[in-house]
């Protein structure tokens, strides 16, 4: 970065270098090379600034240091908000002030007239938060040497944003006083020379290339073979500012949305941004071309995005045409156009941007030459195709910068998504898997589409009813691999269940991979265990559309899980006691009969037999039927009668035969009991059904 901001120093003489100067040092600064800049070249960024009267900076007698001084104060903003630049612009100071120490004769003021006294800073050397006073004289004074100097560089006026005005045609536009008159000649005693004749040059047919004038080009007519139309070109006004950008007209893929989110998830920042902001810094201000590439789905539109709208004026021009678009007339479009904003040329995917009639060596020397920057995206293996060998794109990805994205992120960069708040980014911390965060973000909607819609009769509706069984299973709580022999039992409560050819059919749809990276179920650990793609859980968790996991999808987990140490059996229960408290609380008779089951489950008798009484209470039989059998079975018969009897009388299936064996016990209790008290009646009684060949006696009896 330092030796290309020595290298365009002519460049920067034609533009406004108060601005375009600051964020060349900054972007300098990011990349850690300010230090190859020469203390010189800062003297002479301040001479050839245009400055207010109170704002102008020490004189052209005063010494490095106070002119590194002046920087500071004019990087006040950037030492106070930018952390990566400001180290290194204080560095550049310190390293002035012990290069004057070792050269007390200052090595850049060449031999020329002397400043004014009146003209010296008031700012002491070295002080960096003094702040300069206004020179008394005109500004800057005349100093002879082979840095150009404020009365022989071009001078443009300044823009708010800091770039050079243009005006129509592409010459830089000066404003009346911006340049002082001529000093009057000295008369020499010599001829005066004859002034040559105005050179005309003329131009047709063909392709114009390159054109060397020797002379003073007075005129230059141009009559190009099949011009390019800019008709079909919006004009530059017309272009969306930067700030007015939705982000996916760019090409950010749109995450999905079930509430009060943005368009958007925040932007989380790459371990690339800091090169990469100071690339979009130096392209802003130069022109040039720049291209973030990445595996696809790595996210190189929405972090391309992000370092523009970072890094360049609100209202900045944004012009993403669409792939194909005929390019040729842009130039002379921004050279016509009345509006002087800062323009940008935004190219998605640039492949489909590059050939004869769109982006090419020739027309990005054009938009370099108007400090228009083209900031594109590739993938990985487009980009290494079109740069490497013999593509007729290779010149041009040769000249451009590049920062690569990858979709694994790094530690850092982990970090700093854990600590978003976002529920999107949330679920990509929780549910991503083994897939990137950036790859969960931009494929979460399309499964998610892809599923739904595969209910329809003419979709796929096993595959369908397939992961929505390993989803709810998921929303249970197994988080990890699911059996296939499960996700069979699950599928059945949904309805009728696809069996044979068309269950691995189902399976095989919903196992496909979409975009190379993964399906709507990824294969576990084995070839019988399957999770769904993480993305799914996470929408069916949050979208409104999403019905509740039915109860017996709960159950059949629960069963599942009591026999596959795989599976979490006690997670399992207690995320079912959960919801069905809720429930219960609101007098859900289902809700209390399962929690009693689920007790059950536990071991825990006492709370079962207090859910099922709750719901024999709200006149549930088959609750009081399950009730009166615990009683019978755990504390007394008797207890357990009028349950029994209830549930009878309102006609439960099987309540009768149990109530009868019941009392058949309780008669044969007593007669035993009768028996042994001599009661010969009781023994010739003891017959048939009750005789004690056909039942064995209650326990408790002899």
């Amino acid at each position: 970065m330092g030796a290309c901001v020595v290298r365009e120093l002519s460049d920067l003489a034609k533009t406004d270098l108060a601005k375009a100067g600051v964020r060349v040092l900054v972007a300098a600064a990011r990349l850690g090379q300010l230090k190859t800049v020469e203390p010189r070249f800062l003297t002479f960024l301040a001479q050839q600034t245009h400055l207010a009267e109170d704002d102008r900076p020490p004189a052209a007698s005063a010494s490095l240091v106070q002119y590194h001084t002046w920087w500071i104060h004019r990087l006040d903003d950037v030492l106070q908000h930018d952390s990566a630049a400001a180290t290194p612009l204080r560095n550049v100071v310190d390293w002035s002030m012990r290069w004057l120490a070792d050269h007390p004769a200052d090595p850049t003021a060449e031999p020329g007239p002397t400043a004014p006294a009146q003209a010296a800073s008031p700012l002491p050397a070295g002080s960096p938060g003094g702040r300069p006073t206004a020179a008394s004289e005109e500004w800057p004074p005349a100093r002879p040497g082979r840095w150009p100097t404020a009365a022989t560089a071009p001078r443009v006026p300044r823009t708010l944003q800091g770039r050079p005005s243009r005006a129509p045609g592409g010459a830089s536009a000066e404003t009346p006083g911006s340049r002082p008159p001529p000093a009057p000649q000295e008369p020499s005693g010599e001829a005066p020379r004859a002034t040559p004749a105005p050179t005309h040059n003329s131009m047709a047919g063909g392709t114009v290339h390159h054109l060397i004038q020797t002379g003073t080009v007075h005129s230059l007519t141009l009559h190009a073979g099949h011009p390019a139309h800019a008709g079909s070109l919006p004009a530059p006004h017309d272009w969306p500012r930067a700030d007015q950008v939705d982000p996916v007209a760019l090409g950010v893929r749109r995450s999905r949305r079930f509430g009060n989110e943005t368009g958007l998830p925040p932007y989380v920042r790459r371990d690339v941004d800091s090169k990469l902001d100071a690339l979009v810094i130096t392209a802003d201000v130069m022109g040039g071309l720049l291209v973030v590439t990445g595996p696809a789905l790595s996210g190189t539109s929405r972090t391309a995005w992000e370092a523009v709208r970072r890094n360049t004026p609100t209202d900045t021009r944004i012009f993403a045409p669409s792939p194909g678009t005929d390019l040729r007339a842009l130039p002379a479009l921004l050279r016509a156009a009345e509006d002087k904003s800062s323009y940008a040329l935004w190219l998605d995917e640039l492949d489909g941007h590059i050939g004869e009639n769109g982006l090419d060596v020739n027309l990005l020397a054009q938009l370099t030459a108007l400090h228009v920057p083209v900031i594109a995206t590739m993938r990985d293996e487009v980009y290494d195709t079109h740069r490497f060998g013999r593509h007729p794109a290779s010149r041009l990805l040769g000249g451009a910068d590049t920062v690569e994205l990858t979709s694994l992120w790094s530690e850092a960069e982990r970090t700093r998504l854990a600590a978003a708040d976002d529920p999107r980014l949330v679920d990509a911390v929780r549910w991503r898997g083994d897939s990137g965060v950036t790859e969960f973000l931009a494929l979460g909607p399309e499964l998610w589409d892809e599923w739904r819609r595969a209910r329809r009769a003419a979709a796929h509706p096993h595959g369908h009813r397939l992961v929505r069984a390993a989803v709810d299973l998921a929303r249970c709580g197994i988080e990890g691999d699911i059996p296939q022999s499960l996700l069979r039992g699950v599928i059945e409560v949904y309805g009728a269940v696809p069996t044979g050819k068309p269950f691995g059919e189902a399976l095989l749809w919903a196992y496909k991979k979409r975009h190379d990276v993964t399906g709507l179920l990824v294969r576990g650990s084995t070839s019988t265990r399957w999770r769904p793609y993480g993305s799914l859980v996470a929408d069916a968790a949050r979208s409104p559309e999403s019905e509740p996991v039915p109860d017996d999808v709960w159950i059949l987990a629960i069963d599942a899980a009591k026999s596959d140490p795989g599976l979490p059996f006690t997670a399992l229960a207690e995320a079912f006691r959960g919801i069905l408290l809720a429930r219960a609380e609101r007098g859900d008779v289902d809700a209390m009969t399962a929690l009693a089951a689920l007790a059950l489950d536990l071991e825990d008798v006492e709370a079962a037999m207090e859910w099922y009484g709750a719901a024999a209470r709200l006149g549930d039989a088959r609750a009081g039927f399950e009730l009166g059998m615990l009683l019978a079975e755990h504390r007394s018969e008797v207890e357990a009668i009028p349950y029994l009897e209830a549930a009878a009388a309102k006609g439960l299936h099987g309540a009768a035969s149990v109530l009868a064996d019941l009392y058949q016990r309780r008669c044969a209790h007593w007669l035993w009991v009768a028996a042994d008290r001599g009661e010969p009646e009781a023994l010739s009684r003891l017959k048939g059904p009750l005789s004690p060949q056909s039942m064995i006696p209650p326990p408790g009896t002899s």
